[in-house]
């Protein structure tokens, strides 16, 4: 997008599209890692009861930490993956000679109706 003189905006008309598709992948396969880890706790859960002395107790609480760690890698891969976006966004902006640059956050859009587990996959395209 170009602003002109006298507040006037114009597009190139020339979309451009950023592509982190081993990110993505990566994303996704903790994402899947992560589901399968919240099931497999929460099935302990069901088996341990009130009972704190049941035998998957160590077990449930191995995995509760193994959760938090996928968790903050997740984070993490989120963070770099943003920072990565926003730097391509800029490298366009410079290269074409824009003086605006506009970019529409999505964040607050929401996948409903098809399912808990594909709603979850298309809110964190």
């Amino acid at each position: 997008l170009r602003l002109h003189e006298g507040g006037r905006i114009t597009a190139l008309g020339a979309g451009g599209q950023f592509r982190a598709a081993g990110v993505l992948a990566k994303q996704h396969r903790l994402r899947r890692h992560g589901e399968r880890l919240h099931a497999k706790a929460d099935h302990y859960q069901r088996l341990i009861g009130v009972d704190s002395r049941h035998q998957l107790v160590g077990k449930h609480a191995v995995l509760r930490d193994e959760i938090r760690h996928v968790s903050d890698r997740r984070s993490n891969l989120n963070n770099a993956l943003a920072w990565a976006a926003a730097r391509w966004v800029v490298d366009q902006a410079i290269a074409s000679r824009a003086t605006v640059v506009y970019v529409e956050d999505l964040r607050s859009l929401e996948a409903k109706g098809m399912g808990a587990t594909l709603n979850t996959r298309l809110s964190q395209q």
